[in-house]
């Protein structure tokens, strides 16, 4: 659905098609198949909140706004999203810091946001990193680790997208 895949968009990106990683604040792309090297660095949970419609970002919440109200989606009936009393939409977001490796001359931090059907990434990739041990056996802090970062086709009967699928890489990056 993102604009820079849709030719004749002001935002058209040449090259850009569905599960090309793109990091945003450049005009680089990278292949989904191959993917990318991350050293994660910070974990944090946070709420955001867009006009409707995709119509674009409106704040960052630390939590969800309390006069945000779970109501039943008028596209898709069987879901539920929070919305605002000004019609906003919000939803849960987990943020993931990290440092890009391989793309550019020196790693390069990013925030890479997974909200939605993305919550299963977030959350598979947070059980890989807790089962990392210090020789003490103490789980190991995050950025002990590299972890690679691919898109993948999903679907679940009606809807199609592309997902995250992160695999541990390693303490040098060697699968």
């Amino acid at each position: 659905l993102s604009k820079q895949c849709v030719k004749g968009s002001p935002e058209y990106m040449k090259g850009a098609e569905a599960g090309n990683i793109w990091p945003r604040g450049t005009k680089d792309l990278v292949d989904g198949e191959e993917g990318i090297l991350v050293q994660p660095v910070h974990f944090s949970k946070c709420w955001i909140e867009w006009l409707p419609e995709r119509g674009g970002f409106v704040a960052r919440h630390e939590t969800r706004p309390p006069e945000a109200v779970l109501m039943e989606d008028p596209k898709k009936p069987k879901k539920k999203i929070w919305v605002m009393p000004s019609g906003n939409i919000v939803n849960e977001s987990r943020e993931h810091v990290v440092f890009v490796h391989g793309v550019y001359d020196k790693p390069v931090p990013f925030v890479i946001p997974m909200s939605g059907s993305q919550h299963a990434a977030s959350r598979g990739w947070m059980g890989l990193m807790n089962k990392k041990f210090t020789p003490k056996g103490e789980i190991a802090p995050s950025y002990a680790y590299l972890y690679q970062m691919r898109t993948t086709h999903r679907t679940n009967g009606t809807d199609n997208w592309m997902g995250w699928d992160i695999t541990d890489a390693g303490e040098d990056g060697a699968e």
